[in-house]
């Protein structure tokens, strides 16, 4: 009689054999998916079944032979390789299609200025969370959308791939989290939360932990010490590290457990406990993590507010307590998120639930002029409200109208403030009075890694 035992151990010794038609140059695994590469083409498999998930045929003039496993990364549902024929360009096959590319249409290409040297995707969440970070040859390290229908089509440099360091030699992504580790500088740096960067790259900074490499990682010889440049990260599992040596010998060192905590607590919505455990460590970089991780899903109750305070951030503060102050939850939410630099998404917030006044409020405070006359005229409403508030704005700049369309409307349409003070405050009492269990329509704004455009500073420009 075969026990549990006796059949687990022969499906460990009976392994399921395949017939390849090309001999493979290379395999790539990610934790529900490998690939296989041959001379013709790139093969996905899943662990649990025979079936080949997909097959994707690269153009013929790239040669996949030319590929390692640096250059190639692959998750659940994305698969990313450095052009053979072009090594300043990403290819990117979105798996979840029948034909790997946003359009069927093969893979998104993604052009950089640099060789590129190192691939990787993060491995957890949805299509929306994926992220890809890329190292190139100067040793900037870059991070971008990981799936290709949110990938800016522009060339890197933008704020959708923005540089998360420079003279980095090596990197690797967690097994189980967002967290990134890269060698630079003779030291392994671990950022706990890198997606924090296309929302606040100064809070970026308070998420980073660093360390000194051990003498014994970098090895010596006697001859010499070796440099940690020379030094390669191979995994990331846990919150164990596995270091290459430039002699070929590895070794493991540890980073802080306690990001990880912080990760499952915030997947199960513990945020009471996240904020307990920042408060016994007592740790400037794990507060800024919880602070990143509380703007992400605007707010989590006052779990920001605690963590801004935690590291002394006034000015975020200072703009939370006023968005916490609006009646309104959809403008509340709406403020919270142009706190965190998604001002795109927050606008379209508004739009969607019908609150012009509000929207074209927060384009006049970013200086977008021209968004904010364009809504405006497109709806009908509030358009003495802009050009007043750009009237103030001139003549406090000491600067004159260069703006044909300004100058037109200006024109047409009377200002007086006594009646665009009236009608903001006729919005305003509106707001009140229906800011009680208001429904929040999120339909139009799902924009993940959204950055929005740098506003125009300058009073005279055309926007």
């Amino acid at each position: 009689m075969t026990g549990e035992g006796d059949e687990a151990a022969s499906w460990l010794t009976s392994p399921i054999v395949e017939d390849l038609r090309d001999s493979t140059s290379l395999i790539v695994q990610c934790s529900e998916s490998y690939c296989l590469v041959d001379a013709k083409g790139i093969g996905i498999y899943a662990y649990d079944r025979r079936n080949r998930l997909s097959y994707l045929r690269p153009p013929r003039e790239q040669r996949l032979d030319f590929l390692t496993h640096l250059t190639v990364a692959v998750s659940k549902d994305t698969l990313v390789y450095v052009d053979p024929s072009n090594p300043c360009s990403l290819c990117i096959y979105d798996l979840l299609s029948s034909a790997g590319g946003p359009s069927s249409k093969g893979p998104m290409v993604l052009p950089h200025s640099v060789e590129i040297t190192q691939v990787g995707l993060s491995q957890i969440g949805g299509v929306a969370d994926r992220k890809l970070a890329f190292l190139d040859k100067n040793g900037d390290l870059w991070l971008t959308a990981g799936y290709p229908q949110y990938i800016s089509i522009k060339a890197t440099g933008d704020d959708r791939t923005p540089k998360l360091k420079a003279m980095v030699s090596s990197f690797q992504w967690n097994d189980a989290t967002d967290m990134l580790v890269g060698i630079a500088d003779q030291q392994l740096i671990t950022w706990n939360y890198p997606q924090c960067i296309f929302t606040d790259s100064q809070l970026l900074n308070l998420t980073v932990d660093t360390m000194e490499i051990p003498r014994q990682s970098i090895g010596e010889s006697s001859a010499g010490s070796w440099g940690a440049g020379d030094t390669t990260v191979e995994t990331f599992i846990g919150t164990r590290v596995l270091l290459k040596r430039p002699y070929g010998g590895r070794t493991v060192t540890a980073v802080s457990p306690y990001p990880s905590l912080l990760y499952k607590l915030q997947a199960k919505g513990q945020w009471d406990k996240a904020v307990k455990l920042c408060r016994y460590v007592r740790v400037k970089e794990l507060w800024g993590t919880l602070a990143a991780m509380a703007m992400k899903v605007n707010d989590a109750g006052n779990t920001l507010e605690t963590a801004l305070a935690a590291i002394s951030d006034v000015c975020k503060m200072s703009m939370l307590r006023h968005a916490k102050g609006q009646s309104d939850p959809i403008v509340k939410q709406a403020e919270i998120m142009l706190l965190s630099r998604r001002a795109n998404e927050a606008i379209q917030l508004l739009v969607a639930n019908r609150k012009i006044y509000r929207a074209i409020k927060f384009n006049i405070w970013l200086h977008r002029w021209e968004a904010a006359l364009d809504l405006a005229v497109q709806h009908r409403t509030h358009v003495d409200t802009v050009l007043a508030y750009r009237m103030r704005h001139l003549e406090a700049m000491k600067h004159s109208e260069n703006n044909e369309k300004f100058r037109r409307y200006a024109a047409e349409v009377p200002v007086d403030w006594t009646s665009v003070k009236a009608k903001i405050a006729r919005e305003k009492a509106e707001e009140r009075a229906s800011g009680v269990d208001t429904p929040v329509n999120q339909s139009k704004t799902a924009l993940p890694l959204e950055i929005p455009g740098s506003p125009t500073l300058s009073a005279g420009s055309s926007s």
